[in-house]
């Protein structure tokens, strides 16, 4: 794998500099490593329509109507291309139901009167955003780490409560389907986000990161070993017999490649 050797000069890069991935659930952390890739960079800028406009819907939700499919988008997973400057937390990143392993269909319907139990966005105070394709609203909403998304027909939920009901279409999504509502109902309740910690797996997600970063940057394995474990630390262990600290980092960068090329479907 090749790496042109810079240690010693100034990278510009630290730690604080990922503080934001603590936000992001596993749809997140996927077009984290999606975003960093070349030919897909390349398919943005060859989508001469661009992202959709994106509309500031009465609920405080986020609203877009693309007038066209995004085939270009689709190969990748996506239904449009997002801004790939940006992280899912600033820009909505749509995936394709299919791809999504905890994802609902649901009906809607106008509520009758008021013991129906209803559903609005009005329900959330978290991040809410709606696309509209053919006769689908595809919905996310996400806080800190959590997220729902579903795909819902009828009565569009942009125009308050509404009557709904889901669909389990086969018992081997039964789980993720339970997974997901379980979800929704928890965002209803949520009016802060709490403060987002990283579990192991995360922190090994971000370590990728790190060193896929470093890798396009030209950086040693020292350098990336610098920015994650800090400098004196590396200074002590980089150079004993085992070499630990320095494979860890080859590991690192050949994982985040693997996450970018396609491994990041794993995280949907």
């Amino acid at each position: 794998m090749p790496q042109v050797r810079m240690t010693g000069t100034a990278w510009g890069r630290r730690l604080e500099d990922y503080a934001y991935t603590g936000d992001l659930d596993g749809p997140g952390w996927a077009w984290e490593f999606l975003r960093r890739n070349e030919r897909f960079l390349c398919d943005c800028r060859l989508s001469r329509a661009g992202p959709p406009v994106q509309v500031d819907h009465v609920s405080g939700a986020i609203y877009l109507r693309p007038r066209r499919r995004f085939l270009r988008a689709e190969t990748w997973g996506l239904m449009l291309f997002p801004n790939p400057a940006k992280p899912s937390t600033e820009t909505p990143v749509f995936w394709l139901p299919d791809t999504l392993t905890h994802h609902v269909n649901g009906t809607m319907s106008p509520a009758n009167d008021n013991t129906d139990e209803t559903l609005s966005l009005q329900d959330f105070a978290c991040q809410r955003m709606v696309l509209a394709s053919d006769r689908t609203e595809h919905v996310i909403i996400r806080s800190t780490q959590e997220s729902a998304r579903l795909s819902l027909v009828g009565q569009s939920i942009l125009l308050g409560e509404c009557k709904y009901a889901f669909q389990v279409e086969c018992l081997s999504r039964l789980e993720n389907v339970t997974e997901t509502l379980r979800a929704l109902t928890k965002l209803r309740k949520v009016s802060t986000s709490p403060k987002p910690q990283h579990s192991q797996f995360e922190i090994h997600l971000r370590n990728y990161l790190v060193a896929l970063d470093g890798h396009f940057a030209g950086r040693s394995y020292r350098d990336i070993a610098e920015v994650i474990y800090g400098r004196d630390r590396v200074r002590h262990v980089w150079t004993n017999e085992t070499r630990h600290l320095k494979e860890g980092m080859r590991r690192a960068v050949r994982r985040g490649i693997e996450f970018m090329e396609g491994e990041y479907r794993t995280l949907l």
